[in-house]
């Protein structure tokens, strides 16, 4: 399955990142950004690629380059339930890129704009990369601009304050958490706090309320409450 490691021998620790080829692209741009950035790679062909992540998950994120394929939109959201949220679509159209972002992507990346789209996605992923490298190397603590999130307790943290989410208001900012900087639809929020749960779905106005008080909390630990926005007639997005 691995095709090449491009990591120079003996380089100083850092990021690494997969990229995970399912089509054909302009793999000198790819390869050029990633040694602008500092990111170290590994690449890989062919499915199923969930076993490049058995290997002692030896990558911080992602790179996938697939098309409106069933099978790679798949494969994309297997990687994302490991790599969550560090995953970054290198997509040919936007029917794909619209496909790729309910996968659980951060960021996607369409082949006509990678000159100018990659470097951008890329540094939301390094950041999350990041955040997990400071939480200890597991993804239960994100950081969102100031605020730390743990996924666990639910507890939000921020320039020394505290406070404490419910079961229902913890998935939606999980949720939200998974891709931020990408609006996530008011149907996909009620089905992430329906699961295993579906007594307490909620819908319409009971949503706007649960994002109502996660944002009071925000506000409260001294973070910014807008940075928990509406996508109006959609849903939620949160901004770092």
């Amino acid at each position: 399955m691995e095709l090449t490691n491009v990591t120079p021998p003996g380089a100083p620790p850092g990021l690494t990142a997969a990229i995970v080829y399912l089509r054909p692209v302009a793999r000198a741009e790819l390869l050029g950004t990633m040694a602008n950035l500092g990111i170290f790679v590994r690449e890989y062909q062919s499915l199923p690629v969930i076993e490049l992540w058995n290997e002692g998950q030896e990558c911080d994120l992602a790179v996938m380059v697939g098309s409106n394929d069933p099978a790679h939109i798949a494969a994309a959201h297997r990687i994302c339930a490991v790599v969550t949220p560090a995953a970054v679509a290198v997509v040919p159209n936007p029917e794909a890129e619209a496909s790729y972002r309910q996968s659980g992507v951060i960021a996607t990346v369409l082949d006509s704009n990678l000159h100018t789209g990659l470097v951008p996605a890329l540094g939301l992923a390094a950041q999350r990369a990041r955040s997990r490298q400071r939480a200890g190397g597991t993804a239960e603590t994100v950081f969102v601009g100031p605020m730390r999130f743990s996924l666990a307790s639910g507890r939000l943290e921020c320039n020394g304050r505290a406070t404490g989410l419910s079961q229902v208001e913890r998935k939606v900012l999980r949720r939200l958490t998974v891709s931020p900087g990408v609006p996530v639809s008011a149907a996909d929020l009620e089905q992430e706090v329906a699961r295993n749960d579906a007594e307490t779905l909620p819908r319409g106005s009971e949503l706007r309320a649960t994002v109502l008080r996660i944002r009071r909390k925000i506000e409260q630990v001294g973070a910014n409450p807008l940075m928990l926005g509406t996508v109006r007639g959609f849903g939620y997005v949160l901004v770092p």
